[in-house]
């Protein structure tokens, strides 16, 4: 009976929703009103940073290079505007060596207060919170929200390709990353874990609110342009439309932020957003080709859970 029932559940039209144009609509309308504001302030928002933002937090010294006098704190726009308006709200200390790491700060979260939480997560740290999750339900009563921002669930093509050099493990300590790490972002890891717990995340997603954002830089200028060809056709350069030099990946390609595929980033049943011209470094740090503004990026996004 359970093996039909889960038939006809799979057999149904997905529930998730692209809000994209709902997005832009809000992102255009400018800052979060007075009223959401005072909505805001009944939780606690608790920003989830990903893969090497030990790099670009200016008081984080695990990360021997320290970029963020270029690019200033990652995620630190974001939490500096919900701050000034009252909103309670907190940026982890996520790890890129141990995913374990992260899934403690989160847990110490939810043991130091009995607020509400909403979360929103980048990269690495959405992983992280999912992962932590599904093991734990219990939670999920406290949780109002979450916001999955360029989260690689079925892995990152990248990962693959690094593999594929050993040499460049020795530089991961300078970064604080580990080939743990890398093993565990490996589209052939997570899209095991995804198929794994697909029924339970859809539960998740019935839930509680859940908003999954993608970005696609193929065709516009970035830091990433590499690999956002590297993703798209499995070379590193591409002329007249075809690969100079050998295939490195093999696919499946995608559109992406050159990190992160975007179909992804999406999780079953969960809406959506697509951020044209968004590379996955924009969107929480100050750099080049910056095409959205932080603040009214995060009030945008915060509207649509609203």
């Amino acid at each position: 009976m359970k093996a039909i029932l889960f038939a006809i559940l799979f057999a149904l039209p997905t529930l998730a929703a692209d809000l994209t144009a709902d997005f832009h609509r809000h992102y255009k309308d400018g800052l979060l009103t007075p009223e959401q504001v005072g909505t805001l302030r009944n939780v606690e928002v608790v920003l989830i940073p990903g893969f090497m933002s030990e790099t670009f937090i200016s008081d984080d010294g695990r990360s021997t290079i320290d970029l963020s006098l270029i690019t200033k704190d990652y995620y630190g726009t974001h939490l500096r505007y919900l701050q000034s308006q009252g909103i309670p709200a907190r940026r982890l200390k996520a790890s890129s060596a141990s995913v374990s790491d992260t899934r403690k700060e989160i847990a110490e979260v939810f043991a130091s207060t009995e607020r509400p939480l909403f979360f929103f997560t980048h990269s690495l740290g959405g992983m992280a919170l999912l992962d932590l999750l599904l093991e734990h339900e219990e939670l999920w009563p406290r949780v109002s929200g979450i916001i999955f921002l360029q989260s690689p669930f079925t892995g990152a093509p990248v990962s693959t390709v690094v593999q594929k050099f050993p040499a460049l493990s020795r530089v991961f300590p300078f970064f604080n990353v580990s080939t743990e790490m890398v093993r565990y972002l490996s589209p052939a890891n997570r899209k095991d874990f995804i198929s794994k717990n697909n029924i339970l995340i859809t539960e998740l997603i019935s839930q509680i609110p859940v908003l999954t954002v993608g970005g696609v830089a193929n065709g516009y200028k970035s830091l990433f342009s590499t690999s956002v060809t590297l993703i798209k056709s499995g070379c590193i350069k591409r002329v007249l439309g075809r690969c100079v030099g050998p295939r490195i990946y093999a696919g499946p390609y995608d559109k992406s932020d050159g990190m992160v595929p975007f179909e992804g980033s999406k999780l079953p049943d969960a809406d959506y957003v697509m951020l044209k011209g968004a590379d996955h470094g924009e969107t929480i740090v100050r750099i080049p080709y910056r095409g959205y503004d932080h603040r009214r990026l995060t009030s945008a996004l915060l509207k649509l859970i609203l």
